[in-house]
């Protein structure tokens, strides 16, 4: 209800509006948490995994599910986006990446057993460009998201939306200054200073329209 009242579509509708109709096959839909205290409240571990066709022709989607834990990254949930990932390599997908995250999780990953189950995958962030990655920027993109927005092939982002490492709060306790989100992320700077982002959109619609405009492109 509170992503409906922002204006945008959930983490599924948004997969929905990607895919064609009745062609998208779900993995680690009953993942949870491996906290037990958090099992009933993490389902899918906040981020939306697996495959469809996009106008006839296969891809690979993560969709991050903010209404989970403000779909926080997990050693589980890390695990279920690299599995799409090698599968999307395997078998000659792109990757679309519908990034909206406040970061790490940190009681799952604080500790031995959290920092070696995000680390089981060394390569997460290496990319060998097999598969294009496209990206849409739809609301705070923080860690994980962040990370893998810079190596997408394609950007687009939410005009509202905010992408850096870290949130404006954050990086303020971390350097004793006060950070305003927009000079720290905001769209304009992305895409006019940084040169990281391509376009700059209003909706979650036009966002998607566009990635699939860009994919439509390639052979």
């Amino acid at each position: 209800a509170r992503v409906r009242a922002a204006g945008k579509l959930n983490a599924r509708e948004r997969i929905d509006y990607l895919f064609d109709a009745d062609t998208f096959i779900e993995v680690g839909r009953f993942a949870r948490s491996e906290r037990p205290e958090d099992r009933e409240s993490t389902p899918g571990d906040g981020k939306v995994c697996g495959y469809g066709r996009i106008d006839g022709r296969e891809a690979a989607v993560v969709s991050h599910d903010i209404s989970v834990k403000s779909a926080s990254s997990s050693p589980v949930n890390v695990r279920k986006m690299a599995h799409v990932r090698r599968t999307a390599q395997a078998n000659g997908m792109p990757l679309v990446l519908l990034n909206e995250s406040s970061g790490a999780r940190i009681p799952d990953t604080m500790g031995a057993a959290g920092t070696g189950g995000l680390g089981q995958d060394p390569q997460q962030f290496v990319r060998h460009r097999e598969i294009p990655y496209v990206a849409a920027v739809l609301g705070p993109a923080y860690g994980t998201a962040c990370w893998f927005t810079q190596l997408s092939d394609f950007v687009v982002m939410r005009k509202d939306a905010t992408l850096a490492v870290s949130s404006a709060k954050v990086t303020s306790i971390a350097i004793n200054q006060q950070v305003d989100a927009a000079e720290l992320g905001g769209w304009r700077m992305q895409a006019e200073v940084t040169g990281k982002v391509d376009y700059g959109v209003e909706t979650d619609e036009e966002a998607i329209d566009l990635l699939k405009r860009f994919l439509s492109y390639l052979p």
